[in-house]
């Protein structure tokens, strides 16, 4: 991993957006394409975080910008499963929009409806 990308998930593990938006709207179209599908050592990328954050300009920035939408994580949880488990229904809804997988079970053999049912979401 090349040290913009630490630098940029770093960033996006903080829910910096505003140091986020600005990086990303100030590179070209491959590096923030190369960002946007850059992962951390837990398998992470920039939109799992902004989905638990519920972030849902940088969410679409980040989906506009070549995201891997079904990306799985160390614990096989997409970006959907981040949104959902942490009660974010406008971030739930635009990766429904952008046509994520919502059947993949995540390390526990739990998939989106089942997080769905166990969550207040805002």
């Amino acid at each position: 991993m090349t040290t913009n990308e630490q630098k940029f998930l770093e960033y996006a593990r903080k829910g910096d957006t505003s140091c986020l938006l600005k990086i990303l709207s100030s590179i070209a179209e491959a590096e923030r394409v190369r960002l946007a599908l850059a992962r951390d050592v837990q398998k992470e990328t920039s939109l799992h975080y902004a989905c638990r954050f519920g972030d849902l300009k940088l969410i679409k920035f980040l989906t506009d910008s070549g995201a891997d939408l079904n990306a799985r994580n160390g614990k096989l949880g997409t970006p959907l499963h981040c949104a959902v488990s942490h009660g974010h229904l406008p971030a739930v809804r635009h990766l429904l929009e952008c046509e994520v997988e919502i059947d993949q079970k995540d390390n526990s053999g739990v998939n989106f409806f089942a997080v769905l049912k166990t969550q207040k979401v805002d």
